[in-house]
């Protein structure tokens, strides 16, 4: 429903929440960006922009301008090099919007048979609220019958905030946990890591 939009030819949406404006011509090292209405990040750097606008951005030969949607979580794992191999745990990266807020749904099947018609897959709910003084992650209980091995769940988001409490579920959570759960700030990024035993849990930074 922007009207700005109905003219660009040269950038385009990956789902709801990824934003890509490609290089098209060689020599080019810039190139102008439409930001719909609302929050966006640049995928690279974390910066912000208020969205309705259109602004310049570098694009080295290495680099494809990417944005993404405030209120997103963007879920990331390792390269695969064929179907059916078993991915590694996910991580999941935040993007609050002007409240302060993100959320996903992350689907999981086996990758190779039919048997998600059958209830055979898991499908995990998150919701992420940030304030000055506090970041609350939730995990939902997963829905599904589909199984995951025993893995460690990471979420990383920039903020300010320097933690002095870190607990999931009213329990601390120490900066080197067991079995790799655990929290980190390294520089503007914090990382926290959960054991993930399709359980419901809240994480609580302060």
């Amino acid at each position: 429903d922007d009207s700005n939009t109905y003219n660009l030819d040269d950038q385009f949406m990956i789902g709801d929440d990824l934003l890509l404006a490609p290089i098209l011509s060689p020599g080019i090292t810039s190139r102008l960006v439409y930001l719909p209405r609302g929050t966006w990040y640049d995928y690279w750097t974390n910066k912000k922009y208020s969205g309705g606008t259109m602004i310049r951005v570098d694009a080295p030969l290495e680099t494809v301008p990417m944005f993404v949607r405030g209120g997103a979580i963007v879920t990331k794992g390792p390269s695969m090099n064929f179907v059916g191999e078993k991915p590694s745990a996910p991580n999941f990266i935040i993007f609050p919007d002007s409240q302060g807020k993100a959320q996903v749904s992350l689907y999981e099947d086996d990758g190779m048979s039919p048997n998600y018609k059958e209830g055979l897959f898991r499908r995990t709910a998150v919701q992420v609220s940030e304030t000055n003084q506090a970041i609350n992650i939730t995990v939902n209980a997963p829905q599904g019958s589909f199984k995951t091995p025993g893995r460690i769940l990471s979420f990383s988001i920039a903020t300010r905030l320097s933690p002095k409490q870190v607990g999931v579920d009213g329990r601390a959570l120490v900066q080197s946990g067991p079995n790799g759960s655990g929290w980190q700030k390294d520089g503007e990024i914090l990382t926290v890591r959960i054991a993930d035993d399709g359980q419901p849990h809240n994480t609580s930074i302060r």
